[in-house]
């Protein structure tokens, strides 16, 4: 961690220019734990802007008030690119190129490593951390307790938004000690935990609460109601105003099922283009999401596949029909919630 530190200050002190940046359709945790990057470096004197895909980022209006965002473009060049809650260069779309042109990358992630690393100079990679935000607490915290308040205060919101998102309000296998602790600290700071929950989770329009309905509406049970698939598409998405980073965490509504060993989600972003959201107590979804270019955690990873619904659904199936024969042959096929 005091090397990550050093490096975060070295490295953003002698470039030229300094970007931040996250994978494509950026959620709470890499896109909270570059506003609370920024504002760390805006607080030593340097600027550096978050590269985004577009401005579709109403969820996170609540952090954005003095946030600099800059929409990607194929002219941008930075002397320095610090990547966070990503390793691979296949999850950055277009501004991958971003980090050919730099000079230095620097990568903070706690994703195990995924396709097509990304060229960096340093990289620090710790999947025990249940967020990137939680590794920036951890790495810059002797200086931000000596911030001024409300700077202090502002990045507290980012780091815990990126501990509500990737913990699922702290209810997922990977809430640990850490996490409460730091949620500890982070309330000494004047955290309000209550209106952090609120503003990111129970944010919801109308339209909104009716795009899940009907996302649900779509489940799919198979082999023997073991897998839950759902999915949603363009059309859903459109009747109900959606745009492509509104809905977070569909795969939260069906967790916790007692008879459901691995959970699907896939979401329709271009014409037979899907993401895909796996779930799982028992299998490695992450080697699943692996094969098709994707990555994540072992019990929570994702991926993004071209072709058509149903044939999309069977190859997953077969991929998870085979995890969960290798998980019967070693444990058994009853699960503990049943």
């Amino acid at each position: 961690m005091i090397q990550l530190r050093e490096y975060i200050l070295q490295l953003s002190k002698d470039a030229q220019s300094v970007a931040l940046m996250s994978h494509i359709n950026p959620d709470g945790d890499g896109f909270c734990a570059s506003l609370a990057l920024q504002r760390y470096l805006k607080c030593q004197g340097i600027l550096a802007p978050i590269i985004v895909d577009d401005l579709k980022l109403k969820r996170f209006d609540y952090l954005t008030a003095e946030a600099q965002l800059l929409v990607y473009t194929p002219e941008q060049e930075f002397g320095l690119i610090i990547v966070l809650d990503c390793n691979s260069m296949d999850r950055l779309g277009q501004r991958a190129d971003l980090i050919l042109k730099a000079q230095d990358v620097l990568v903070i992630d706690h994703h195990q490593k995924e396709n097509h690393v990304i060229p960096h100079r340093y990289m620090y990679i710790e999947p025990s951390h249940v967020s990137t935000g939680v590794i920036l607490h951890l790495a810059l915290y002797t200086d931000i307790i000596r911030l001024e308040p409300q700077d202090r205060l502002f990045i507290a919101e980012c780091i815990y938004t990126t501990i509500l998102n990737d913990t699922n309000n702290f209810v997922n296998a990977n809430t640990n000690a850490e996490v409460y602790e730091i949620g500890a600290e982070l309330c000494k700071w004047g955290l309000k935990t209550y209106q952090t929950y609120q503003k990111y989770f129970q944010n919801y329009a109308s339209l909104e609460l009716r795009f899940i309905g009907e996302t649900l509406s779509t489940i799919e049970l198979v082999d023997d109601n073991r897998v839950l698939f759902m999915h949603s598409d363009i059309a859903m998405q459109d009747h109900n105003g959606m745009e492509k980073t509104s809905p977070i965490g569909m795969t939260r509504w069906v967790q916790g099922t007692s008879d459901i060993d691995v959970i699907v989600y896939l979401r329709e972003e271009e014409t037979e283009t899907y993401k895909v959201s796996l779930r799982s107590p028992k299998i490695n979804v992450n080697a699943i999401a692996a094969k098709y270019g994707g990555g994540g955690h072992i019990s929570a990873s994702g991926c993004t596949i071209k072709g058509k619904l149903s044939a999309i659904k069977t190859a997953l199936n077969l991929d998870i029909q085979a995890a969960l024969t290798h998980y019967d042959s070693l444990y058994g096929s009853v699960s503990p919630n049943r």
